[in-house]
């Protein structure tokens, strides 16, 4: 059973135009990417459809970049990988660029969780491009995180510390993103267990924990 705040936003995209509702259907999405992927699609396609005849194609893009990450959840990697690679498709022909960078940044999260890393990387290099063009530090946090996590799978230790620092502190100084800043902590501390300073990875890992912004975020306190 949907909670009712999903039940209300559910009868007000219902009530909207097509413009407003896309934005309402893939907020339900991102609400219950986790807890219902499965019915978190459904409200992901709604989505697609109102941006498809409302001419919205920021929603259209993020409608099927979510959907690659509910199959994500589920453990569809090859379906996820489809939907990333519709979502870039559409932010690259309808040319919306903060889309599209986030696009190679999902595409890159998929061939990381199969060590693929040179199309992890090819991806993140041109997410990072549109990143500092734009100057979007969201974009440049995330790349630099996940390169960070791409030479710790490689056990190139220097290089994945000093990913890891500039995601730490460009999340660090904008406020929007300050929460996103213990994961990149969390790898270094990874970084640091890995490298054998047990000492300095468990003060970081306790660090993580006293954080007041880890809040209800359990999937990141249990890998703590």
């Amino acid at each position: 059973q949907l909670p009712p705040e999903i039940d209300s936003l559910a009868s007000a995209a219902a009530a909207s135009p097509d413009s407003s509702a896309a934005d309402i259907y893939n907020d339900i999405c991102w609400k219950v990417r986790n807890s219902l992927p499965e019915i978190a699609i459904q409200y992901a396609s709604m989505a697609i459809d109102c941006a498809k005849r409302s001419g919205d194609w920021p929603q259209l893009v993020k409608g099927y970049s979510y959907i690659g990450v509910c199959q994500r959840n589920l453990g569809n990697y090859s379906e996820a990988l489809e939907y990333y690679a519709m979502g870039l498709n559409a932010a690259v022909e309808h040319e919306v660029a903060d889309p599209e960078a986030y696009a190679h940044i999902s595409i890159a999260n998929i061939y990381l969780y199969h060590n693929s890393y040179a199309e992890c990387e090819d991806n993140l290099a041109q997410a990072l491009q549109i990143g500092k063009r734009l100057a979007d530090s969201s974009i440049l946090g995330y790349c630099y995180l996940n390169m960070g996590r791409v030479c710790l799978g490689r056990r190139e230790y220097i290089k994945a510390d000093s990913n890891l620092m500039k995601s730490i502190e460009i999340r660090s100084k904008c406020a929007p993103l300050n929460y996103q800043a213990i994961v990149a902590r969390k790898y270094l501390a990874d970084s640091h267990a890995e490298q054998g300073d047990t000492e300095l990875a468990t003060s970081e890992y306790l660090s993580c924990l006293a954080d007041k912004y880890i809040d209800n975020d359990f999937d990141l306190i249990s890998d703590i």
